[in-house]
């Protein structure tokens, strides 16, 4: 039955809330590039469903430019004209895959949004892989990125998406990046003013430390539930109104109205989105609550404080220690 519904192309949402870089941060990031020279992804995920040998370094590949598959086709990005290794321009560029089912059923979009920090890189090197292979609600999924590093690292950043997501259809959206809050508010208002959820039944939206471990409750609900229009976790205790998390959601779009997130009515992010989806979603009842994924303490992260084995969606944040290597702890 699972194999009937999600037989379409799939939609990659992976929203994103974005982050500021300090210099601690930039300091563990390239520690961490530097052991990814000489720890290969495949090396550390021998169960990748299709590996590939990549002998350059995660976040240093220092090719004369993407080949002729980088696509722009956002105006504000300029022409396809050669540019810099490193000085990959604003905008949209799309990687088909051929080999993509496009059979039917539900469309789906993984919306991932990331400023690639150090975490973010680990995340999409070591516990993406596993997680795209145990899940068929994502891995026939169309990715969608909303990228926005430093100017200098869009390049690079570009080259582990274009290597984490390769056996599925991938946009990259690169946008500059705004801050913290209103980042996370960016991401969602780019969506709705230039169209990129229409046609997708539903879009997931995660950040690349946002694991969905286990999709079952998820694809029961997208295949056998009507009504549900939104997939949810609640950062407040169920006796007091809600805040909707921001890191992970899952919405049916078609339901908001035209001008969902483009006018933001509060300057927190899961405030401003809570809002955007109350009318259409919450006071209508629709919305289905991730099963263990309310997290522990007043910390609004998915399944934060909680054992990884019992929450579906998991926002993990590993020690420095655990970075020294790209082996997910997470199970699957």
């Amino acid at each position: 039955m699972i194999a009937t519904l999600f037989g379409g192309t799939f939609c990659v949402l992976a929203q994103t809330i974005l982050f500021g870089s300090s210099k601690e941060d930039e300091t563990i990031l390239f520690g961490l590039l530097k052991e990814a020279e000489s720890h290969p992804l495949h090396e550390k995920q021998p169960h990748l469903r299709k590996p590939t040998n990549i002998t350059d370094s995660a976040l240093s590949i220092n090719q004369k430019q993407f080949p002729d598959e980088a696509n722009i086709f956002n105006e504000t990005a300029g022409t396809e004209t050669e540019y810099p290794t490193s000085n990959v321009p604003k905008g949209s560029y799309h990687y088909p895959n051929t080999q993509s089912n496009t059979s039917g059923g539900l469309k789906v979009m993984l919306f991932v949004t990331t400023h690639m920090s150090s975490q973010h890189i680990w995340h999409l090197k070591s516990c993406w892989p596993p997680a795209l292979q145990n899940s068929v609600l994502l891995n026939t999924a169309d990715a969608v990125v909303y990228l926005n590093p430093k100017e200098e690292e869009r390049k690079e950043a570009m080259n582990i998406l274009k290597h984490t997501f390769r056996d599925q259809n991938l946009t990259i959206h690169v946008r500059d990046n705004p801050g913290y809050q209103e980042g996370a508010m960016a991401a969602l208002s780019d969506a709705t003013r230039e169209g990129w959820f229409s046609g997708y039944d539903w879009v997931i939206r995660v950040n690349p430390d946002v694991i969905i471990r286990d999709d079952t409750f998820m694809v029961d609900v997208m295949e056998n539930d009507p009504n549900a229009t939104g997939l949810l976790i609640n950062c407040r205790s169920p006796t007091r109104p809600p805040i909707i998390h921001t890191d992970f959601f899952a919405i049916k779009p078609g339901v908001l109205p035209s001008g969902a997130f483009l006018n933001p009515t509060n300057p927190n992010a899961e405030r401003a989105f809570t809002n955007d989806i109350s009318e259409a979603i919450l006071n209508k009842g629709n919305q289905r609550w991730i099963p263990g994924a309310h997290p522990a303490n007043a910390i609004c992260r998915a399944g934060f404080d909680r054992k990884m084995e019992e929450t579906h969606v998991i926002h993990f944040h590993p020690e420095e220690e655990l970075m020294k290597d790209f082996t997910c702890p997470i199970p699957f």
